[in-house]
């Protein structure tokens, strides 16, 4: 997109208090809040429509245990304590144009794209600090990756999109955290346990 409409982008969204909460199977309640917006309050009716998946899920039930045969609403749902709140930032690729043939630049269009990052809750993070010396040493980040300067970034995804036409177009995901802390942890098991106890 146009570095304008970038700029335009950035100063008019406000992400300082967005969290996204988390947990398993938690996307059924945001299926179903988008269900019962969609005048698909009732079992009999999500059951006749493309949402009727949601009515096996074990968090279904839980959600809607207080609403009996009754039609559902928002107001009823029992909502879980244990959620995990994920940071929300925003960022933005492609700002350097002199890079712009580089294979690593990878834009589609001219221009720059909107990132969006998804970062670590604070109990992750707090135990993150604990381990990690992170002043001197960030371990499963990668500083050339648009992550957050402020966060740790768990995953990111840069996008384009079209004001006109209201389209986004999802450039690309990354995890480079969870991949490379996936592949830490597997080469820690494969030591063998009395080396291990030794490191």
């Amino acid at each position: 997109m146009q570095t304008e409409i970038l700029e335009l982008v950035l100063a008019s969204v406000d992400v300082e208090q967005k969290y996204f909460s988390y947990k398993k199977e938690e996307y059924v309640r945001h299926l179903l809040e988008m269900v019962i917006s969609k005048n698909l309050h009732s079992k009999s009716l999500i059951k006749n429509s493309s949402f009727d998946f949601l009515l096996n899920k074990p968090a279904f039930h839980r959600l809607t245990a207080k609403s009996g045969k009754a039609q559902y609403s928002k107001d009823q749902f029992i909502y879980s304590d244990d959620l995990k709140h994920f940071k929300i930032t925003l960022g933005r690729w492609g700002e350097f144009e002199n890079h712009r043939n580089d294979d690593w630049y990878q834009t589609s269009l001219p221009g720059e794209n909107l990132v969006i990052q998804l970062n670590f809750d604070l109990d992750h993070e707090l135990i993150y600090r604990k381990f990690f010396d992170i002043d001197d040493w960030h371990p499963f980040t990668m500083s050339c990756h648009p992550i957050s300067e402020k966060y740790s970034t768990m995953a990111w995804s840069r996008l384009d999109f079209n004001l006109d036409t209201g389209e986004a177009f999802i450039e690309e995901i990354q995890n480079d955290w969870l991949r490379d802390a996936l592949d830490t942890h597997r080469k820690i098991k494969s030591i063998p346990e009395k080396r291990q106890k030794n490191h």
